[in-house]
Parts: C-alpha cells; sequence; structure tokens
C-alpha cells in the first residue's frame, strides 16, 4: 500500500510542478488499484489511510493543468475518465449508486 501512496503522490507532483503525466507511474497505479479493490470490497470499505489519496488522485486528474501540452492534457484527461468509470466504482456497493 506505501507504494501504491508513494505512486500517487509522485504523479500527483508530476502534474502540479512539471506539468507532466507519468505513463508508467499511471500503469502501476491502475495495477496497485485493481489489486487492492478485490480485498477492499471484501471487506467492505477503503482504509481510511488510503482515501485522502485517491481522492486527491481523483481532484488532480479531473482538475488537470492548465501549464500542461495538448498531449499531456489529453493523457490527464483519459487517466480521469478510467479513474471514475473504470477502477472506482467497483469499490462501490449497489446501495452507493442509488438517490
Amino acid at each position: 500500500m506505501n507504494e501504491l501512496k508513494k505512486d500517487i503522490l509522485d504523479l500527483i507532483t508530476l502534474i502540479r510542478t512539471d506539468g507532466a503525466f507519468d505513463e508508467e507511474i499511471w500503469k502501476r497505479i491502475c495495477e496497485s488499484i485493481e489489486r487492492f479493490s478485490a480485498e477492499w470490497k471484501e471487506t467492505g470499505s477503503v482504509p481510511c489511510s488510503f482515501l485522502p489519496y485517491l481522492i486527491d488522485l481523483a481532484s488532480d486528474l479531473a482538475g488537470g493543468s492548465r501549464f500542461v501540452d495538448e498531449k499531456t492534457a489529453e493523457k490527464i484527461e483519459d487517466a480521469s475518465i478510467y479513474l471514475c468509470t473504470e477502477l472506482m466504482p467497483p469499490l462501490l456497493s449497489e446501495e452507493d449508486y442509488q438517490i
């Protein structure tokens, strides 16, 4: 879990400070979330120590950066969409989708 937290912080830092997106770090994040999601689904919760990292990642990806080139902006947008449509929904129960 610590490696996942580090990867998230590294990616967020790259986006915020360098206006860059590292696809290798993103790949590791996706693989780790997919690996942990089965455990989180089984226990019924995401560990509270990890939740701020996940929220910050989603927020930074959705916010993008106005200081990146068009190609990097597309990568950030694609990552945001993937996180919100593919990685996070399996962590939610059916009740979470109901209004």
